[in-house]
């Protein structure tokens, strides 16, 4: 597992740095990094977090996790949220972040559709540049509590909760669902589902390693 793990790593490295163009292009409307960077983060937790030790067969004793490496780990995930969150704040994400969730609709399923309608129908009624601001807002206090440690206990559900409500809307739950199709514009799945996945891991580390273990992060 932990050399699978790295083959994962530098494969979806690679297609981030070719095939991805390291997450570009970053011109107007560009609203995140890239999906292969998070697949890469995810596997490096699987690597740091030994997240294969408790359905190994092998009897070899268990090694307490290391926490520096847990926490370079937060660390990258929160560089990737502020880097989501600077997109974010450029002037053609906030008038226009609606136009996302509009440009998922075509080729999706009904009950996605009307959903994501729905959605549509009630951001426009609450005003679309406010819907902007508090998208922007929201990934900035992400990436602003993962950088720092603190406060990780609702920070990781809050985190979960939002990256839920992007891919269900925005990603379309990874969609459209249609012959021939094989993933949402080249990304498997979707991007922030895999966020969700890191969140888990991070959840693993912060609700279930004693505090003693973690070294301080200073979490209640």
């Amino acid at each position: 597992m932990p050399f699978l793990a790295g083959v994962g790593v530098l494969y979806n490295l690679w297609l981030w740095s070719t095939v991805g163009g390291f997450g570009g292009p970053y011109t107007q409307g560009a609203t995140d990094p890239g999906t292969a960077i998070i697949y890469a983060l995810c596997f490096v937790y699987v690597i740091w977090s030994r997240s294969w030790e408790g359905l190994s067969l092998s009897k070899v004793p268990h090694k307490p996790l290391y926490a520096p490496a847990m926490h370079t780990a937060r660390i990258l995930f929160g560089l990737l949220w502020a880097f989501d969150a600077f997109w974010k704040w450029q002037p053609y994400f906030l008038h226009n972040a609606v136009t996302y969730l509009q440009q998922a609709l075509p080729g999706e399923p009904v009950w996605i559709a009307a959903y994501i309608s729905f959605v549509i129908a009630v951001i426009n009624l609450a005003g679309p540049v406010l819907f902007g601001y508090v998208a922007a807002i929201m990934e900035s206090i992400i990436a602003f509590f993962l950088l720092i440690g603190r406060g990780m206990r609702w920070i990781i559900p809050v985190g979960i909760a939002y990256s839920f409500g992007v891919w269900t809307t925005a990603e379309g739950w990874g969609a459209p669902y249609l012959p021939g199709s094989t993933a949402n514009k080249g990304d498997e799945l979707g991007t922030t589902n895999i966020y969700i996945i890191a969140f888990l891991f991070l959840a693993a580390w912060v609700y279930f390693t004693p505090r003693a273990q973690r070294r301080g992060d200073g979490d209640a």
